[in-house]
């Protein structure tokens, strides 16, 4: 009946909430556990839609089972790049949707997928990508992940909790082709939370900062500027420790100090203070939130 069909997909998106760890704490033990059938049954979701897309077709995968796919290993480029604009558009879908993604830890998924495409030699972080890192799916990662922080101020927390996440965007800043959406993550993600992020988690901060084109530098201003504003308003609450002295620096001192020894730093947004239009490419930037 069409009332205990509804009430058995409420029940199942209640249990798995209780199984599946929805924390980015690295782990899919409770995913991973659970039977294939109540994978692909959790997806329908309740409503007459999804229903009705689940019945039209046997070979319908569900979100769970593709987070699962995507989580095992890391799927070939081609298959990955599938994987990600299907959940991609998913999420868009419904509310419904939305939920057994989270309900099944798909936030962390997405966040652990594009720290492994971003990384080199062995898992190490490090100041560039890799070699042909495909930057369409990297876009696509941090797309959702923005979504899902400017949607829920308690997934933008837990995604700040990720110091690597966000050193991560920095590099991503470094790129043209990717700047926008890692901008647009990175400003929700520093304001987010009660901790104020750490500039020694950005691999090779000065050969990053170098190496940025004025409207690069113009663009990472911004993001730095969300830190350093976050900065301020932790130091209005209280007096700086008296402890607070080189090499046992707290962060919001500790950043500073890193942005004052990066060569030329200074120099570089004075100048582009001085600009009487801005860098070629900025405008759509200016125009933007």
């Amino acid at each position: 009946p069409k009332g205990s069909c509804a009430m058995h997909m409420s029940s199942s998106r209640n249990v798995l909430s209780i199984v599946v760890d929805r924390e980015l704490s690295g782990n899919a033990r409770g995913l991973r556990s659970l039977p294939p059938r109540f994978l692909a049954g959790i997806d329908a979701g309740g409503g007459p839609r999804d229903r009705a897309a689940v019945a039209a077709s046997r070979g319908h995968v569900g979100t769970g089972e593709l987070l699962l796919q995507l989580d095992s290993e890391m799927p070939a480029p081609a298959e990955l790049r599938k994987l990600i604009a299907d959940l991609s558009a998913r999420l868009g879908e419904s509310a419904s949707q939305r939920e057994v993604f989270l309900c099944c830890g798909g936030d962390a998924i997405i966040s652990r997928v594009l720290l492994r495409l971003c990384r080199r030699e062995a898992g190490r972080p490090s100041a560039r990508l890799p070699e042909g890192a495909p930057l369409d799916v990297i876009n696509e990662c941090t797309q959702i992940l923005a979504e899902l922080a400017m949607l829920d101020l308690q997934h933008a927390e837990a995604l700040a909790s990720r110091h690597e996440l966000i050193g991560t965007l920095f590099l991503l800043m470094a790129e043209p082709q990717a700047v926008d959406a890692a901008l647009t993550l990175a400003q929700e993600l520093l304001s987010a939370g009660q901790d104020v992020f750490p500039l020694t988690a950005v691999p090779d901060l000065p050969g990053l900062i170098g190496r940025l084109s004025p409207r690069g530098l113009a663009l990472v201003s911004r993001a730095l500027a969300v830190l350093l504003a976050k900065s301020a308003e932790q130091g209005l609450d209280a007096f700086p420790a008296p402890e607070c002295v080189e090499p046992d620096l707290c962060v919001v001192c500790a950043n500073n100090a890193a942005l004052l020894a990066l060569p030329s730093f200074l120099a570089r947004v004075v100048a582009l203070l001085r600009l009487r239009s801005p860098p070629a490419g900025l405008w759509g930037h200016i125009l933007g939130p």
